[in-house]
């Protein structure tokens, strides 16, 4: 039950794959219009010092209970308390508040048990109530048909996470991320109102331009720099895959390679995703929807395509032209792919950052010089 004599705040924690990135970029594009309209959407950089305009590090802090973090977390609260005097709304948004858990060491216990998933989810969803406990919080949640999520979600774990093995494997794993009615249900246990909608739903008249429907503000005079991010295809997702179980990449090695498939060049090796599908069978996919969706209200997501396309296959011979080819990518590019990960540019992005231009051709000539000192200067 809301509670009028708190000051309001909306949590908007995702989930993934929800073109959240886009909202948070069209949030910080106009964060003076929506205060102008009672909506704060505070800059978390002076209290971070991470250059993000999400509050990830928040999420971070009250999933990790580390002293330096919570420090910093309670600081920012303080901030948005005394910004809750002057503004009608507080808004924040990071969808790790819809996959964290809490770590074992934060439950401050000598010798700290590990909870199973769903307990360490509910202890952290605990911690984050009571983190906000001075607001009126309204969680909003964004969620995608669960087929189509959990492809989303194998393909970011690929290239994220320690996880390969394929896609029948990452099904089998109970995921609470893809149990939304569990997922409603813990947010509900702990904050006073939970809004979700469908995100298929919200593509019809932009995810952005829904988002903020969603909160009350109107359609907004910018719409960010971000757009809806690319995902990997169905191949390139598997060739990643098979070279994680061959040669235990490291995540520089993994981030190479995700930025590779990206490239519109390397489009005829790895092909679009509209003619395969990494489903076994139409009834398969829909008995997986009906058994995380079917609690969902009628309607709630569109009906899948009765017939599925063709499995992805990734033959032997694919596999090796595809690790050819990076090769020789990887040695024509070594210097650019140095560069960016200096400045730590995410493989996705395939344009380096415009205020970062200069920078870059500093440090390329730096590189290209071999970083050699001129006659008589000191080391």
């Amino acid at each position: 039950m809301t509670d009028r004599s708190k000051p309001k705040l909306l949590l908007h924690v995702g989930s993934h794959k929800t073109g959240t990135t886009s909202i948070q970029s069209a949030l910080a594009a106009n964060r003076a219009w929506l205060e102008a309209h009672g909506i704060y959407y505070p800059n978390p950089r002076p209290f971070f010092y991470h250059a993000t305009e999400a509050h990830h590090d928040l999420a971070h802090a009250l999933a990790s209970g580390d002293a330096r973090r919570m420090g910093r977390a309670k600081r920012f609260r303080r901030h948005l308390i005394e910004a809750s005097r002057r503004h009608d709304r507080i808004l924040l948004s990071a969808e790790p508040f819809y996959r964290h858990v809490l770590a074992p060491l934060a439950t401050g216990e000598q010798r700290p048990r590990v909870p199973r998933p769903i307990e360490a989810r509910r202890l952290y969803i605990a911690r984050t109530a009571e983190f906000l406990d001075a607001f009126d919080t309204e969680v909003i949640v964004f969620l995608r048909r669960p087929d189509s999520f959990a492809v989303s979600l194998y393909k970011s774990a690929v290239v994220s996470t320690p996880f390969s093995g394929g896609f029948d494997k990452f099904i089998e794993r109970r995921n609470f991320r893809v149990d939304y009615k569990t997922q409603i249900d813990l947010f509900g246990a702990y904050f006073p109102k939970v809004t979700y909608k469908s995100y298929e739903s919200g593509l019809g008249a932009g995810i952005v331009e829904t988002f903020f429907d969603t909160i009350g503000a109107g359609s907004p005079p910018s719409l960010g720099s971000e757009h809806l991010r690319r995902s990997l295809t169905n191949k390139a997702t598997l060739w990643i895959d098979r070279s994680r179980q061959e040669l235990n990449l490291s995540r520089r090695q993994v981030h190479r390679r995700w930025r590779f498939a990206m490239l519109p060049e390397a489009g005829p090796l790895f092909g679009p995703d509209d003619g395969s599908s990494l489903w076994n069978s139409a009834d398969e996919r829909d008995a997986f929807i009906e058994r995380l969706a079917g609690t969902m209200p009628e309607g709630f997501f569109p009906e899948p395509r009765p017939e599925l396309p063709p499995r992805a296959v990734w033959t032997d011979a694919e596999h090796r032209a595809a690790s050819a080819a990076f090769r020789e990518w990887e040695r024509a590019n070594a210097t650019g792919l140095r560069l960016r990960e200096l400045l730590g540019v995410p493989p996705y992005k395939l344009d380096e950052p415009a205020a970062a231009g200069g920078f870059l051709a500093g440090v390329a000539a730096l590189f290209r010089s071999g970083f050699r000192q001129s006659p008589g200067t000191d080391p």
